[in-house]
């Protein structure tokens, strides 16, 4: 899938070519077709050639035209760890224990 977000320095659109694999996070998956089909704006941070993208997709709250993006769910802890007590989580997010989405095989 193609996805054209600003560059860090946000002088010209970058285009991020993402094999998404369904089997690590469908709702991600989900969420990044739809980000692509209905030009989504967003930020790239860094990325890492085979091996990680940092940013943020930004799709609104469904514009008129435009459907809500997927929710994406966010996983757990991995089996046999406990969500962590003393983090200080965000006010956006007051869960942020060990959740991902979690991507692995």
């Amino acid at each position: 899938i193609r996805l054209a977000v600003p560059g860090g320095d946000a002088s010209a659109p970058v285009e991020l070519r993402l094999r998404l694999l369904p089997e690590h996070s469908a709702s991600s998956v989900a969420f990044v077709r739809h980000a692509a089909e209905h030009g989504c704006t967003g930020n790239l941070y860094r990325s890492e050639k085979d091996f990680l993208v940092q940013g943020r997709i930004d799709c609104g709250g469904g514009t008129p035209g435009k459907p809500p993006a997927p929710k994406v769910e966010k996983g757990g802890c991995p089996d046999g760890v406990p969500p962590p007590t003393d983090r200080k989580c965000p006010s956006h997010d007051p869960k942020c224990g060990c959740h991902g989405p979690l991507m692995g095989k």
